[in-house]
């Protein structure tokens, strides 16, 4: 049977080529906003950041006043000492020093790999 030139193949339809935007939202004009911001359809993250126009309504805090020197000296010499005291007590020899993990070499075996912070531990799900 020969079909004819009725059964032509159908041409492909021509492919989709968006409109360039002019900078005004689709239907702005038939919303009739005019020249104001549309609202927002939806939530997003960051959108209700703090404006300034109401900036006055929050009360600001005075000014801290200029710190006294002499307070601030003995404030100083003060922390000064008890640092100073915090090591000579961590010096005496009454109990023996906590060893550091860097201060003591570990074997990595099979059973038990390191722990990076990264890392859960094992069992644990991710």
């Amino acid at each position: 049977r020969d079909p004819g030139p009725a059964s032509a193949p159908p041409s492909p339809a021509p492919p989709f080529i968006p409109k360039a935007r002019t900078g005004d939202a689709p239907g702005a004009e038939e919303e009739g906003e005019g020249e104001g911001p549309r609202p927002l359809r939806r939530r997003v993250r960051g959108a209700t950041l703090r404006t300034t126009v109401g900036a006055d309504a929050v009360p600001k805090s005075a000014p801290l006043p200029p710190a006294d020197a002499e307070a601030v000296r003995d404030a100083l010499d003060e922390f000064e000492a008890a640092v100073e005291r915090a090591h000579r007590d961590s010096e005496t020899g009454s109990h023996t020093r906590p060893v550091l993990r860097d201060d003591v070499e570990t074997q990595q075996t099979a059973s038990s790999p390191p722990h990076d912070q990264n890392h859960s531990p094992e069992g644990a799900e991710q």
